[in-house]
């Protein structure tokens, strides 16, 4: 019996994704947690890939084709929009304490493991990175992106909506 080709991967990865956002994202919160998730997930990630990966050659994704969108896979690149949205739909209201810098701490740690699993599987060749470099990045990555979620949608972190008071 043949061996699964590795390349499968890469659509495994997004389709257990996939999973998680249909158990865990409520149907309404879908629609509004696709767009930033599409803008900090799929197009991030593209730039992501393209700045440390193509000009500066600190690593790089092997076996990508047919599905290569500038040097990075389609599927990943997919699954990062799923990553966000469930990164967006469980952020931690409050911003004031541990929860939020500690939420922040184990999603960078999770996408430095996933980084480290594309590696050792023969996926991603390391240049001139490690999964620190991916750790430190997501990090930064994903404060950016709850800063902006928490802009743009101040009342979902505000505890409740505000109230029409009926006066004009």
């Amino acid at each position: 019996m043949g061996r699964m080709p590795v390349e499968l991967n890469y659509q495994l990865f997004a389709l257990f994704l996939v999973l998680l956002v249909v158990l865990f994202v409520k149907k309404d919160r879908f629609i509004p947690l696709f767009w930033p998730s599409f803008i900090w997930g799929f197009l991030a990630d593209v730039v992501f890939v393209m700045f440390f990966g193509r000009w500066l050659g600190l690593f790089q994704w092997v076996r990508t084709l047919p599905f290569d969108f500038y040097g990075s896979p389609v599927w990943v690149n997919f699954a990062w929009i799923l990553a966000m949205m469930l990164f967006f739909n469980f952020l931690p209201k409050r911003n004031g304490g541990y929860v939020r810098p500690l939420y922040f701490f184990a999603f960078a740690l999770t996408a430095a493991l996933i980084d480290q699993v594309f590696y050792h599987i023969g996926l991603l060749k390391y240049i001139r990175w490690s999964p620190f470099c991916r750790f430190a990045t997501v990090l930064v990555w994903e404060i950016l992106a709850a800063w902006n979620y928490t802009r743009l949608n101040p009342a979902e972190f505000r505890g409740r909506p505000e109230r029409d008071s009926g006066k004009t």
